[in-house]
């Protein structure tokens, strides 16, 4: 069997991180930036590293899971070992060179940490909780203090260690009185004790030295067998040692069972295996009300009936409400390849360290799975956390109401406070994808409002109006990025915004002449970082002047961003009466800069001399063509080009007839569309300014 408390296929595991510190910018010196945030393996437990830490020896630079992940959290507990990043089960191979070594480069982390600070980096102090920084020379200081020497390191060692028996026996203490309650304890109940003692900070010895305490304590002893296993643990346990035959009992898949909670535990492990006797078992209420005949449970009886006669529950969901109809206690399993979550408590603690746990119990509690378990072994507390509805959101208000510290998830990564994820949103490039979607779907109000900063989401939404503005798509790429700066603004009071540079404050379309547009191209900067609209307009219009652009959006997270924009003069459509000023308006939600832009155009010398010559060039060579085509056609006498004589042929039409008149006509109205056509370009040149 796959999965018993999910419906779904098994998910592949996922490598969670948690946000303990900033991410850096890409700058050449890395030691004056907080680190860039790095996934590390999230199958290890801080134990585990610590050990491993240890066995290493000295330390030489600081671990990927102290400076990118949570484990720089252990410099504000009371274990002075792992404060030096050091496992206190190894003290007899710790030295003091070790010591003064893991003090060395911690204390170097810390200062890094200080001077990003006291120079401006006040999210620094979210990120790493208030105090933390300026109490972790001290806080060092103090525990090499308390390691030096070996006999320190003992006395260290046994201190920690009875503080941490004395703390697993507390919270033991409930969970054994449930258990003693049943009168009976079989190996099956004692193995699940055995973990669950674990689970709570016994070592394995001491978990079974606390159980057999407790058992004899309450007034339980083996129940003597004719083959008795030496091994008290596999034994049953009732008070006084009372034989079980005298109790009522009954048959579950070949076991003989004393108690609901021994039929549960009997079928949980035969469904948990495979077994699908035990899946049809489940299933037929004959067998399961015969169960609880037979132990004289009446109670249970009709509930067995009420469950199985539910038209509203799936079959796993059946099966599942009748095996913690049995036995409340009993682990909730979700697939072969994670080890079962043995209590609700446990279940919220590994939910907020692991996103593969936090992604498996999301799976099981959408298919209304989880809250089955919840319901029959939760503190009332937990259960009235439990929401109506079953989606990721209802989730997750479930997650932060049972547990008000409980981080928020978005992909693999989980945060503990507001800097923390303003930190991820600054420094990582894509990080508006996966923060937009959490946005979208409400996952931060739950958490936002079990720590107390609800108000964050109203200064978003209307920081987000204003920065979005009119003309955008609601659910365009850049409104989601717009919406993603809001949030940020809104986490940390006083965070960088969007700063635009303008390289030029004067733009000069001067001594402009012709008919070839003049450009301009202004830069502009984005040199803080983040995404921000950026609107451009002529607040003052002039004749002429146009720009390339009306809007740019700088879409980058990181600062630096550049984009170019020109402002074009045309000479033929600008007045001819001087200079004229106007101005270019560049504004965004957050500043507002203003360029001067100045506009002559004069008449064109060159260009007028240019023309005149040619035109004079052009009349001639029409003059003399037309009198040679009129000699020709004429046959008046005329003897050749400019000869001396009259300009015009009109002077022989008293000789040469009407024919000679008619083309002297047709020349002077050629010579009259010449000159009207000159006049005209000359104005259109000079262009006056008509007021």
């Amino acid at each position: 069997m796959a999965k018993l408390g999910s419906s779904l296929n098994p998910t592949p595991t996922l490598k969670g991180r948690r946000i303990g510190n900033s991410a850096a910018p890409t700058q050449t010196d890395i030691s004056d930036v907080p680190p860039v945030p790095q996934s590390h393996d999230s199958s290890t437990t801080l134990a585990q590293r610590l050990i491993e830490a240890t066995k290493d020896g000295a330390m030489v630079a600081v671990p990927a899971a102290y400076e990118d992940g949570q484990d720089w959290e252990t410099i504000l507990g009371e274990d002075v070992f792992a404060r030096l990043y050091l496992a206190a089960s190894l003290f007899e191979h710790i030295t003091d060179a070790q010591v003064q070594a893991n003090a060395t480069v911690l204390k170097a982390f810390w200062e890094r940490k200080r001077i990003l600070l006291i120079t401006g980096n006040k999210s620094l102090d979210e990120i790493y909780k208030p105090g933390t920084i300026a109490k972790a020379e001290e806080r060092l200081d103090a525990a090499v203090v308390a390691l030096s020497g070996a006999d320190n390191r003992e006395r260290c060692f046994n201190e920690l260690n009875n503080r941490r028996r004395q703390k697993a026996s507390a919270e033991m203490g409930e969970y054994m009185r449930h258990q003693l309650a049943n009168q009976l304890m079989r190996p099956d109940a004692i193995k699940l004790a055995l973990a669950e003692g674990q689970a709570k900070g016994f070592e394995p010895a001491e978990a079974e030295e606390y159980l057999l305490s407790s058992l004899r304590t309450a007034g339980f002893a083996p129940v003597k067998t004719i083959n008795q296993n030496p091994n008290l643990l596999l034994s049953s346990w009732t008070p006084g040692g009372e034989p079980l035959t005298g109790r009522p009992h009954t048959k579950v898949m070949g076991h003989d069972v004393y108690s609901l909670e021994e039929a549960g535990l009997v079928l949980y492990n035969a469904l948990v295996a495979g077994d699908e006797k035990a899946a049809r078992n489940l299933d037929t209420e004959d067998y399961l009300t015969n169960i609880a005949h037979d132990l004289k449970e009446n109670d249970a009886l009709l509930d067995i009936r009420d469950i199985l006669g539910n038209r509203k529950l799936k079959v796993i969901q059946k099966r599942l409400s009748i095996l913690y109809l049995l036995g409340p206690g009993m682990p909730f399993y979700v697939d072969e390849h994670t080890e079962a979550f043995t209590s609700p408590a446990q279940l919220l603690e590994r939910a907020s360290v692991s996103a593969h746990d936090f992604s498996l119990a999301e799976e099981a509690f959408k298919a209304g799975n989880l809250q089955i378990w919840i319901n029959a072994s939760a503190t009332a507390e937990v259960k009235a956390a439990l929401p109506v509805g079953k989606n990721s959101l209802n989730f997750r208000e479930f997650l932060h109401k049972a547990n008000p510290q409980f981080p928020l998830w978005i992909s693999e990564i989980s945060f503990a406070t507001p800097a923390q994820l303003a930190n991820f949103i600054t420094h990582e490039e894509e990080s508006w994808k996966v923060v937009y979607g959490s946005l979208s779907s409400g996952y931060l109000s739950p958490w936002l409002n079990a720590i107390g900063q609800n108000d964050i989401l109203e200064k978003q939404a209307e920081l987000a109006r204003v920065l979005i503005g009119v003309g955008l798509e609601k659910n365009s790429e850049k409104a989601r990025k717009l919406s993603v700066q809001a949030l940020l603004e809104a986490l940390v009071s006083g965070t960088t915004t969007p700063k635009i540079e303008v390289d030029f404050s004067l733009v000069e379309l001067t001594g402009l002449s012709g008919e070839v547009e003049a450009a301009r191209v202004i830069t502009l900067s984005n040199t803080t970082g983040g995404y921000v609209r950026v609107k451009i307009s002529m607040l003052t219009p002039l004749d002429g002047v146009r720009i390339s652009s009306d809007e740019i959006f700088f879409d980058q997270r990181m600062p630096g961003q550049k984009f170019e924009i020109t402002v074009h003069g045309n000479p033929i459509l600008m007045p001819r009466d001087g200079q004229h000023t106007g101005t270019l308006l560049i504004s965004s939600a957050y500043q507002r800069e203003e360029v001067s832009v100045v506009a002559e155009a004069v008449f064109p010398s060159k260009e007028f001399i240019k023309f005149v010559s040619l035109s004079a060039i052009s009349l001639g060579l029409i003059i003399g063509i037309t009198r040679l085509l009129l000699e020709e056609i004429s046959g008046a006498g005329y003897r050749g080009l400019l000869q001396q004589g009259a300009l015009f042929p009109i002077d022989s039409a008293t000789e040469g007839g009407a024919g000679e008149a008619y083309w002297g006509l047709c020349f002077m109205l050629l010579l009259v569309g010449l000159s009207y056509g000159f006049v005209r370009v000359l104005i259109k040149i000079s262009k006056p300014k008509i007021s």
